[in-house]
């Protein structure tokens, strides 16, 4: 820091620059103070405005990972083509060949940051992050999402994610319920570059938000496959009634039949 502050001062002096800034200092000496306050009052309240308003803190959240601002982004990987993944769907059953394992992105606990956000690469974390989770045998899930962002004024953008799961059986591979997830990525346009994206889901027919990340965030692999269980199990025993209604007859020609 010295030697810079030496190289500089024996450099020959800017007129035109040395005196724009003086004129700047001018300016800044008549601004009375209270104008001053005021304007810094003005900023602190508009912050305080933006926090409170987001009472869930889907955009507004402290930095789980605490990451020094002095960090250097690498450049954003070139991932694959987005138009590559619309409408198509992530089976966490699938066998990968080991060429595509080696590039897949596994979920180690840290979510990709605001400043390096990529949608493929948080929908490949979403993936490993519900592969983490531990589900009743025979539950399998697949990942559909498309690249849409939905402006959320004033905070910053949001980008969904849908996860269905279902128990399929060889004498029913396509199973008639699915229990549904609703994700929310949130990309916030206030906070640092290098805080990490916000996750938070929703499970069918329920309507409190689990977190994926920061301080609200459930460290239980556990709890999920309790509620994907009830709505499985719900859906199915409404089909089952449903299906009972529109065939009131079939039981009454098994009795028939069985001589009763």
């Amino acid at each position: 820091m010295t030697s810079d502050i030496m190289v500089r001062s024996r450099e020959p002096l800017d007129i035109v620059k040395y005196s724009s800034i003086c004129e700047q200092q001018k300016l800044l000496q008549e601004i009375p103070r209270d104008d001053i306050k005021k304007i810094v009052d003005a900023i602190i309240d508009r912050g305080v405005h933006l926090i409170e308003s987001d009472v869930n803190n889907e955009f507004f959240y402290k930095n789980p990972y605490y990451i020094p601002k002095h960090v250097d982004f690498k450049e954003k990987p070139a991932g694959k083509s987005i138009s590559e993944h619309i409408g198509s769907s992530f089976d966490s059953s699938t066998d990968e060949s080991e060429a595509e394992d080696e590039e897949e992105v596994t979920f180690q606990q840290e979510w990709i940051t605001i400043g390096n956000f990529d949608f493929v690469t948080a929908i490949h974390q979403l993936t490993a992050f519900v592969e983490k989770w531990e589900l009743t045998p025979p539950t399998k899930f697949v990942v559909i999402a498309q690249e849409f962002a939905e402006e959320v004024k004033p905070f910053g953008h949001r980008y969904f994610a849908e996860i269905h799961f279902s128990k399929p059986t060889p004498k029913c591979p396509n199973p008639l319920a699915t229990a549904k997830l609703n994700f929310h990525i949130n990309i916030c346009s206030y906070l640092p570059t290098f805080y990490p994206i916000m996750i938070t889901y929703k499970f069918e027919g329920f309507k409190t938000m689990y977190y994926a990340v920061g301080e609200r965030k459930l460290s239980s692999i556990k709890f999920q496959r309790y509620l994907i269980d009830s709505i499985l199990h719900m859906k199915l025993a409404f089909y089952a009634e449903l299906w009972d209604c529109r065939n009131p007859l079939k039981p009454l020609e098994k009795r028939k039949k069985s001589g009763f």
